[in-house]
């Protein structure tokens, strides 16, 4: 759900549609960097990534972090599912 909102860029700022793609094109190394690397990375601010965190409907960076390893962890576990099951 949260990689299908990042991917839509529903209302998103021309800032926080850089922050969707790299997090997009990153997801094995967003579980290991902070808002501001994030930011340096996306060349945006810490108050962006902050800001498309809240507007996901998040509390936060961390909270994007977190919701997001454990979506990209349950597809991957369906996936390996669907491979054992074979």
């Amino acid at each position: 759900m949260l990689l299908e909102k990042l991917q839509e860029h529903k209302n998103f700022t021309a800032h926080e549609k850089d922050v969707a793609e790299y997090i997009l094109s990153h997801l094995d190394q967003i579980s290991e960097l902070s808002a501001g690397e994030l930011a340096k990375a996306s060349y945006t601010s810490k108050a962006t990534v902050v800001r498309l965190s809240q507007k996901l409907g998040l509390n936060g960076f961390q909270d994007l972090k977190i919701t997001l390893t454990a979506e990209i962890n349950q597809k991957s576990g369906s996936i390996n599912c669907l491979q054992t099951s074979r």
